[in-house]
């Protein structure tokens, strides 16, 4: 069971890819102004090992929600930044036709 500590666990449900990529699309919307954290309930984790797993599912799925992103997202960059100094060569440039 992916989150042992949860009062409705859902055979079959989201996976912790599927609810990341949404919640990060959430977030791409730019349009959230809430959000509830429920079904987390750390008495019914059987060890602190399942209350921990859980407890970081829902770190991460709402940091996700908030902006973070995993491993290989990249920040999309409109403005590309100046250089601080110009190069230039003592060569005349030639171009070859």
């Amino acid at each position: 069971m992916l989150a042992p500590s949860t009062g409705t666990p859902v055979l079959g449900g989201l996976t912790y890819r599927e609810g990341v990529y949404i919640t990060e699309e959430i977030h791409n919307t730019g349009m959230l102004s809430g959000m509830d954290l429920v079904e987390v309930n750390p008495l019914l984790g059987a060890t602190s090992d399942e209350v921990k797993a859980t407890a970081n599912l829902a770190v991460d799925v709402i940091a996700s929600c908030l902006g973070d992103t995993r491993d290989g997202a990249h920040m999309i960059i409109d403005d590309l930044p100046t250089p601080s100094t110009t190069y230039e060569s003592d060569n005349e440039e030639q171009v070859r036709i």
